[in-house]
């Protein structure tokens, strides 16, 4: 018998949460991008290299343009086998946003090897916003600079002047850096209140809860 707690998993619920954040931004026209649309597809060798699907104008038409991406698929040992694939930073990820400018930008994040992920978002008139996800940061080593990273963790941008490109990198500053998923935006949009985003996801989680119990 499958226990209520079972569904609270961090894969089940950042689904609820990309969900719920989609489900706000479709009033605003909001365009949701969770890369499983791409085939992963290997070279001749075997068992593949990071840089095998590199992304770059395939969301063209959605308006975005990505440099330094690559498509991986899940596996097993990333904790999640819900959703196909993710993408993966190289050492300066960098999101390119084209003709109206996204004014509200969400993703999740997850750091490889425990660092910090800095996210920066610019327009026109330069860097507008920062983010800074949990883990490894500041001085090498030292006690008061290191948090758990997140395996999920989800990030938010809203810029009312809208947002033309997001750098991301790691503070390792290795070859490959972040892993983003549910990469969510909208135009003359806000982000929705931290209140109704949870009444939101706290509806979804009953509405599965209510499925599920009533099998076993």
């Amino acid at each position: 018998m499958r226990r209520f707690t079972d569904f609270f998993n961090p894969t089940f619920l950042r689904i609820v949460t990309a969900g719920a954040f989609s489900l706000a931004a479709s009033f605003a026209h909001a365009t949701f991008i969770n890369f499983d649309d791409i085939p992963y597809v290997l070279e001749e060798d075997e068992p593949g290299n990071f840089y095998d699907v590199p992304l770059t104008n395939q969301y063209a038409n959605k308006g975005l343009i990505v440099d330094n991406g690559y498509i991986l698929p899940y596996r097993s040992e990333d904790g999640s086998t819900l959703q196909s694939n993710y993408l993966l930073g190289g050492n300066v990820l960098t999101f390119n946003f084209t003709g109206d400018l996204p004014t509200v930008i969400s993703m999740f994040v997850s750091s490889l090897y425990g660092d910090s992920v800095f996210l920066n978002a610019y327009n026109s008139t330069g860097l507008v916003q920062e983010r800074r996800t949990k883990g490894t940061h500041g001085e090498w080593g030292t006690p008061d600079y290191d948090e758990v990273s997140l395996p999920t963790e989800f990030v938010s941008f809203d810029v009312s002047a809208g947002i033309s490109r997001i750098t991301i990198e790691n503070y390792y500053n290795s070859r490959v850096s972040a892993r983003i998923d549910d990469l969510t935006f909208a135009r003359n949009a806000s982000v929705p209140e931290p209140s109704s985003l949870l009444l939101l996801a706290l509806g979804m989680c009953a509405l599965v809860w209510r499925r599920f119990s009533s099998k076993f």
